[in-house]
């Protein structure tokens, strides 16, 4: 301690305080693919690499979020013209997939004018 402070009645009281309480607001609530701020590359790596392992490496993310609070992400694959919703748990690796929309061609499109 500096010298001055040393014979002051503050010490004692300082030296039994054991955790200071900061008045900070709390952070908002973090949604989307930037929710872990900290770490945003990490869990989409993770992510794709999971979808890798289930056998879907070959499909395409179209969207998905990452619910911090419950440790997962949810969104929507494109495989081979299936549009499938998903529920990936981070930390167990369970990955749900659910086909949603089979897409077909019949006939290509054509410009009406």
């Amino acid at each position: 301690m500096p010298q001055g402070i040393s014979n002051s009645p503050l010490v004692p009281a300082l030296q039994r305080i054991s955790a200071w309480v900061l008045d900070r607001p709390p952070l908002p609530e973090l949604l989307g693919q930037c929710c872990d701020r900290r770490r945003p590359t990490p869990i989409g790596l993770e992510l794709r690499e999971a979808l890798r392992a289930h056998g879907h490496g070959t499909s395409e993310l179209l969207e998905w979020h990452w619910d911090h609070r419950l440790g997962r992400a949810e969104g929507w694959l494109w495989q081979e013209g299936v549009v499938q919703h998903f529920r990936w748990c981070r930390r167990d690796g369970r990955l749900v997939v659910q086909a949603q929309l089979r897409c077909t061609e019949r006939a290509t499109l054509q410009l009406l004018a």
